[in-house]
């Protein structure tokens, strides 16, 4: 019986060992990306950052976290994020998000709120950390902008995974349900809208532990599909585009749209449109549909520009 005692007590203080151990390695390397990130301008900031879970989990909180981007475009904050591992399993993290948080967009700030969303990030356990798969999701979202606008949906799903065989390939899924646009706008159908996507990317190098130093860059973008149904109204697309050597995207996306005088109508109270290109475009893409209420056109990329079948859109964004 001592015997045994002895055994438990020297296996209890082994794994004791491991997890403050690990513990000490997690912070490190927390604060080794944060570094990292900072050195290619983000500013990354939190008030607390603490870890617990001795003995069976890895929990890291921090409080009053503030992200901004290098460009300053991009700002997000958020009054807590926990995150969530097992001590056998480090390389399986659960992040939970408030269920308030802010997130500025140039000049303009959304409020997002959230029920129950959550993350799951998994990478390889392995000395280069190969990101492996990642689900994030939640019951509602309320997405309220100081622009005068609001959204609310149902269940949100992003997913993401390695798609193989080819090197630095991805695939990524999203669906969007119950989607409720608030907006001070005549005419707006009465029933939900539903968004799902399926897309696959090629980056230049693969997502592991270097992505806070070397941020993988896009290369291709597929668009396997994008459904968008809001009533009588659908926006469905499928293409391919390519980012040339000076970061715009190159190709083409086939649009097809139904009801499309309903949905530039929509586009143009909410302000989507210029006044001075309206007549124009709804004189083009009436001899397009010919004279149809449906239609199909291509979304060109070409030269840093875009192009709506023949009808120009103007610079076309940058991706990198």
């Amino acid at each position: 019986m001592k015997a045994l005692l002895v055994v438990f007590l020297a296996l209890s203080a082994l794994y004791s060992g491991y997890w403050f151990i690990a513990t000490q390695g997690l912070n490190s390397g927390l604060d080794s990306a944060m570094s990292a990130a900072e050195t290619r301008g983000w500013d990354i900031d939190a008030e607390t950052l603490d870890t617990s879970g001795f003995p069976s989990r890895f929990d890291v909180t921090a409080t009053n976290v503030a992200v901004r981007s290098p460009s300053d475009f991009v700002e997000w904050r958020a009054r807590v994020v926990q995150t969530v591992a097992l001590s056998y399993r480090p390389n399986s993290v659960i992040a939970t998000l408030p269920p308030e948080q802010t997130l500025r967009l140039g000049q303009q700030v959304l409020a997002i709120g959230s029920e129950n969303l959550r993350a799951n990030v998994k990478v390889a356990a392995s000395p280069s950390l190969a990101f492996e798969a990642l689900t994030a999701e939640a019951a509602t979202l309320n997405i309220r902008s100081d622009a005068g606008w609001q959204a609310t949906t149902g269940a949100a799903l992003i997913a993401m995974r390695p798609a193989g065989p080819a090197a630095n390939t991805y695939e990524g899924y999203v669906s969007l349900t119950d989607i409720i646009p608030v907006l001070p706008l005549a005419g707006l159908p009465d029933t939900a809208a539903q968004l799902t996507a399926d897309i696959t990317a090629v980056l230049d190098r693969p997502i592991d532990r270097t992505a806070p130093t070397q941020p993988p860059l896009l290369e291709t973008l597929t668009i396997s599909e994008i459904d968008l149904s809001w009533g009588s109204l659908r926006l469905a697309g499928a293409g391919e585009v390519t980012v040339d050597a000076r970061g715009y995207p190159d190709g083409r996306i086939l649009l097809q749209v139904a009801n499309w005088r309903d949905m530039l109508a929509l586009a143009n109270g909410a302000g989507v449109v210029p006044p001075n290109l309206l007549p124009a475009l709804t004189s083009g893409l009436r001899m397009l549909s010919g004279g149809s209420d449906n239609l199909q056109l291509p979304l060109t990329f070409a030269g840093g520009d875009m192009m709506l079948g023949p009808l120009p859109l103007g610079p076309a964004p940058r991706l990198r």
